[in-house]
């Protein structure tokens, strides 16, 4: 099927779309995510802003999302792994 689920992904060929129109609909009004960076794959969302060379002029509330992210890194040296479509923080 290629119908929008209610969390904004669609099954496409197995593979993992985002649909950016359905991800504003979802937050509404929420100041949290209302600007938004996607990659379909990235090594770490964080290790992107962290490196980012405009980092303190990034708007606040800026969320970055991945279809699939390659090298996830959590707090310390801890990494880790997650299925494709899960919403991990």
């Amino acid at each position: 099927p290629n119908g929008h689920t209610a969390n904004g992904w669609s099954d496409v060929d197995a593979e993992m779309t985002f649909s950016t129109d359905r991800y504003h609909q979802l937050i509404g009004d929420c100041p949290l995510g209302q600007h938004m960076i996607y990659a379909e794959r990235i090594l770490s969302t964080q290790t992107f802003l962290l490196e980012h060379p405009l980092l303190n002029e990034l708007p606040d509330g800026l969320v970055v999302l991945a279809g699939d992210q390659l090298a996830g890194k959590g707090r310390g040296q801890n990494t880790w792994l997650s299925s494709a479509g899960c919403l991990q923080f």
